[in-house]
């Protein structure tokens, strides 16, 4: 029972660090809530340490510039797809990846370099290289410059 407890309140601990940050990605009819990892630090730390997420959750990581962003799987707890994103939009990469059980860990680059890199649990993310997404603010404005 008291594991049964543990386990309730470690979810209950990944629920609360994907804070309502109001941010969404629209993917191919798919809306994924997302956290946004402002500081550096939580730039390195991804999903690093947190033992779940909730479907359609996940991780946007935002930078100043278009640049190679290598991802690893260090102490994750379970898979990802890693969706490199151009300032455009534009699905410039996509990768899934299996926690690391090795040392060193292996390093993933995407194809070229991106704005945004989003983490959301494997298999989940609907689009390919080439598709384009929307990520809205909690205003409901497009963090993505209008064509």
């Amino acid at each position: 029972m008291q594991a049964f407890i543990l386990i309730c309140l470690l979810n209950s601990i990944a629920l609360a660090d994907m804070k309502g940050s109001g941010y969404r990605i629209l993917a191919g009819g798919q809306e994924f809530q997302v956290e946004i990892a402002e500081s550096s630090e939580q730039k390195r730390l991804g999903l690093m340490h947190r033992r779940a997420m909730p479907a359609l959750h996940g991780l946007l990581m935002v930078f100043e510039r278009d640049k190679t962003i290598p991802i690893w799987m260090k102490e994750m707890q379970f898979p990802l797809d890693v969706v490199w994103i151009s300032a455009a939009g534009i699905v410039v990469d996509l990768q899934t990846l299996q926690p690391c059980r090795q040392n060193p860990c292996p390093v993933f680059n995407p194809r070229q370099p991106a704005r945004f890199v989003l983490e959301v649990g494997a298999g989940l993310f609907p689009l390919n290289r080439g598709d384009k997404v929307e990520i809205i603010d909690a205003s409901g404005d497009s963090l993505l410059p209008s064509v």
